[in-house]
C-alpha cells in the first residue's frame, strides 16, 4: 500500500500502471474497477471510506493470498 499509494485511499494510477497495463487503479490498495466490484463493492474505491477500502484489501487477501 504505501508503495502503490503512499496510503492515500483516493490516489488513482496513471494509465498504464495498472495490471495489464491499460487500465487506472484506485484507492488505498490501487483496485482496478473489476476487482472492486467483483468483491461486491459498488462505484469507485475512491469514493469509500478508507475502512471499506481496508476491509475489502483483506477479503482480497484471503481469496488471492500473496
Amino acid at each position: 500500500m504505501a508503495r502503490e499509494s503512499g496510503g492515500n485511499p483516493r490516489a488513482i494510477s496513471p494509465v498504464g500502471l495498472c495490471d495489464n497495463g491499460d487500465t487506472r487503479c484506485y484507492g488505498k490498495w490501487q483496485f482496478d474497477i473489476d476487482t472492486w466490484h467483483g468483491l461486491g463493492y459498488g462505484g469507485n474505491p475512491i469514493d469509500a471510506p478508507e475502512s471499506v477500502q481496508d476491509e475489502a484489501a483483506r477479503k482480497l487477501k484471503q481469496i488471492q493470498p500473496c
